[in-house]
């Protein structure tokens, strides 16, 4: 039976206790009402679960959603623009995406800012 599952992307020091969820159905709403406060991002799989001789058979995690970041987008010109006004804060961000080419990251609503994918959307948490 193919089942739906959220996985949610928290901070290292989250103490929740679901990082996997069951659902019914992928719904951005549903994982927005899900989400703890120290989720930084969620994302949507399936995953095959059969039952054969009495034993659980996991299949391996299958259409795989991007993940989607509670934040607002980290334009490269802007960080760049940033380091060239001499501000220090995104000195380390700015070499790391210069060097891997990243045009775009996010700065989630905790401060975390990290590297979207090219499935990767940003959203309120609101």
């Amino acid at each position: 039976m193919l089942k739906h599952y959220i996985q949610f992307f928290t901070t290292p020091i989250c103490s929740c206790s679901k990082q996997c969820e069951e659902i019914s159905e992928r719904s951005i709403d549903l994982a927005k009402r899900k989400a703890s406060d120290c989720c930084l991002a969620f994302r949507f799989y399936d995953q095959d679960i059969t039952i054969e001789n009495g034993e659980i058979i996991i299949g391996s995690k299958q259409n795989l959603s991007g993940w989607y970041f509670f934040g607002e987008e980290l334009p490269f010109h802007e960080v760049e623009e940033s380091i060239e006004a001499g501000n220090p804060e995104y000195s380390e961000i700015y070499h790391l995406m210069k060097a891997n080419n990243v045009k775009s990251a996010v700065k989630t609503d905790l401060g975390i800012i990290l590297k979207l994918g090219p499935k990767d959307m940003i959203i309120s948490r609101s």
